[in-house]
């Protein structure tokens, strides 16, 4: 997993779950700040929003995903969503083509947030 957490009490948590997932998480940054969280309203009439706040997820650059390329080139599936920004996921997804690794972008993640396609 290439990643950003960040160092509020979310932390120790999420690392958790990914160990216990067996997840191999030495790609996974710690940033100082907050993890990111979403928040999810549901109205009576079964309407939802949902606010994002990105905390370390804003944080994985491009460059980040350079400098772990062979994890790109080791995977046999990449998944992607838009809560990293997006000249972050354009970056993987380039690696992903060059490697010949499938790349699925969920663009409609339950937490991802909307993006402009202009």
């Amino acid at each position: 997993m290439i990643a950003s957490l960040g160092t509020d009490l979310f932390t120790e948590r999420l690392l958790s779950g990914l160990k216990d997932a067996v997840v191999d998480t030495h790609a996974v940054q710690m940033v100082a700040g907050p993890c990111g969280v979403a928040h999810i309203s549901r109205a009576d009439n079964g309407e939802n929003s949902i606010i994002v706040i990105s905390g370390a997820n804003r944080l994985l650059s491009a460059a980040y995903i350079d400098a772990h390329r062979e994890a790109v080139q080791r995977a046999s599936m990449v998944l992607v969503q838009l809560e990293t920004p997006l000249e972050t996921v354009i970056r993987l997804a380039e690696q992903a083509w060059q490697a010949k690794t499938p790349l699925m972008l969920e663009p409609r993640s339950r937490h991802a947030p909307a993006r402009r396609t202009t």
